[in-house]
């Protein structure tokens, strides 16, 4: 994480936001298990209700599951697999 975390505030450094800039808002890491990382997921989706989910690369089951938590919440879709 320290990485992704210098990663980002090396970006709203050169976009001039570093005010901007909250780690803990910004960089999230939500599980190495599949399922666990989905349920992760859906619950943000949930709360932060965004206008679009795009899915690009190796998906599985818990595509399905994103699929019906985006739709449900409105949200436009865009999906292509490796």
């Amino acid at each position: 994480m320290p990485i992704a975390t210098e990663l980002m505030r090396e970006a709203y450094l050169k976009a001039g936001k570093i005010d901007e800039f909250i780690p803990e808002e910004s960089v999230r890491y939500l599980s190495g298990e599949q399922f666990a990382y989905a349920s992760a997921v859906q619950g943000i989706a949930e709360r932060e209700k965004p206008a679009a989910n795009i899915m690009i690369g190796p998906f599985y089951a818990e595509s399905m599951l994103f699929a019906e938590t985006f739709n449900r919440i409105g949200s436009i879709q865009l999906a292509g697999t490796a």
